[in-house]
């Protein structure tokens, strides 16, 4: 598996290989069992190939069960993330096939390290800041690590100082495990790229979890949340998919419209209300209307980042404002599977229909840039679709959906995550007339920021 970012993204789509991998299974579905037997003895390859996994189960159930036995030695051995994951895929294996699905992948009850002795003292994790580079965050091993503790914290309420302060004094020691070997690559890097990280930071959380997970055993009402504050977000079923490119390229910012070149001053205001126009109004059906959008386009210096979302309120003179979009973490669908999923706590009247979304990514435009609110099945009874959860049904017929379109792709000597691309949710008009009701009123708001970038510097 190639480990270079830069030469597996496609015009911001994500993982190449992983894509090929996913949607060679369409074509063919016998190479699931291959690809999950090749994976075996490569920590590094599991993690991938459970991931594809999560839609395989769903869509190749029959192919998937011939690997059933081995699947299921990953819920019992390995590391903690990699038994998360296969216990997803068997989430999505009992649905497809009517079984029930198997208990939270609790360690064995075998510690992974002795105790040291009750007097140690406590230890904080080294304080790192990311490496911002325009919209971007690069993060190290120690931000990582603390990053995910935080999320565990906040899912959960509980507080990890215990696990944090073994955390930081595994830390200190070297990797135990390197970045994925570079075998057969050669020459396929070029100045510019950026390399998939390892599993190091994982490796970490995954030891001190085990133990934690012994000491106090996850309630089941966690069992959903827990896997969205600690996995990374790739999903599988936006990485299936290729965003579309547009063939009408009128609507999108010219280079003299975002300043590449200029040197006049940028007019941001015209710029934000033809960023609107491209994700609330170009291509959208006519039976269809957009409830959330996020639209990123850059310069050599300046990345442009434009949110729409629709969120309960009563001001019905005016319909964009300008606070922030709420946000969640993670992107990834399979917490629509496990149920209750989490996110933030919004008192009635002032919820949003869907969030923006955050969560730490090896690999960037693998997932949806906003997420469905708990409200589209505990209000409008919208559920998500089986063989597809970026489409969600009303009676069984569809009733909203999730798209990416970019514009024309950017040659970049560095940065070359950085495309223009459209992500949105598009509901069906006759389903949207239920958005002036109750619950409700909703009305639409807005986002707009820029970031200086020396990404291509």
């Amino acid at each position: 598996m190639n480990q270079n970012a830069g030469k597996i993204l496609v015009s911001g789509s994500g993982h190449w290989r992983r894509r090929v991998r996913l949607n060679l299974a369409a074509v063919e579905p016998s190479a699931v069992s291959t690809f999950v037997t090749l994976a075996e003895g490569d920590l590094w390859k599991q993690h991938w190939i459970l991931n594809c996994a999560e839609a395989w189960a769903a869509l190749f159930p029959t192919e998937l069960e011939k690997k059933r036995e081995l699947l299921e030695s990953r819920l019992t051995t390995g590391p903690f993330h990699l038994r998360l994951l296969a216990w997803i895929v068997f989430h999505q294996f009992a649905h497809a096939l009517g079984q029930k699905p198997p208990g939270f992948p609790c360690p064995t009850a075998e510690r992974s390290k002795e105790e040291t002795g009750v007097l140690q003292p406590t230890r904080d994790i080294l304080a790192t800041a990311p490496l911002k580079r325009g919209s971007f965050n690069f993060i190290d091993r120690f931000h990582a690590v603390e990053s995910t503790i935080e999320r565990v914290e906040t899912v959960t309420g509980a507080e990890l100082q215990r696990l944090r302060s073994e955390a930081a004094t595994t830390l200190m020691d070297p990797p135990v495990e390197g970045t994925p070997p570079e075998r057969g690559i050669e020459g396929m890097f070029c100045t510019g790229d950026t390399k998939i990280s390892g599993l190091s930071s994982t490796s970490v959380l995954d030891a001190a979890f085990d133990d934690l997970l012994r000491r106090s055993p996850l309630p089941r009402h966690l069992e959903g949340a827990l896997p969205q504050a600690y996995l990374t977000g790739e999903d599988p079923w936006t990485a299936r998919h290729s965003p579309l490119p547009d063939d009408d390229q009128s609507a999108w910012p010219r280079a003299e419209e975002l300043g590449g070149g200029a040197q006049k001053p940028v007019d941001l205001l015209g710029l934000r209300q033809k960023l609107f126009l491209l994700v609330s109004q170009h291509q959208v059906p006519a039976d269809e209307a957009v409830i959330a959008a996020r639209a990123q386009v850059f310069t050599w210096r300046d990345d442009y980042v434009f949110r729409l979302w629709w969120e309960e309120g009563t001001d019905g003179t005016r319909e964009v404002s300008s606070h922030r979009c709420p946000t969640t973490m993670n992107g990834r669908t399979f917490a629509f599977d496990l149920g209750n999923w989490w996110e933030p706590q919004i008192p009635p009247g002032k919820r949003p229909l869907a969030f923006a979304v955050g969560a730490q990514h090896l690999l960037t435009g693998c997932s949806a840039d906003s997420f469905p609110a708990r409200l589209w099945v505990t209000e409008f009874g919208w559920k998500p679709s089986s063989q597809n959860p970026l489409i969600w049904l009303e009676h069984n017929e569809p009733v909203v959906r999730y798209e990416r379109i970019h514009g024309v792709p950017r040659f970049t000597h560095w940065g070359h995550a950085r495309q223009p691309l459209v992500g949105r949710w598009l509901v069906k008009k006759s389903s949207r007339e239920r958005l002036s009701k109750e619950p409700g009123p909703f009305r639409m708001f807005d986002d707009f920021e820029r970031f200086s970038s020396d990404a291509e510097r």
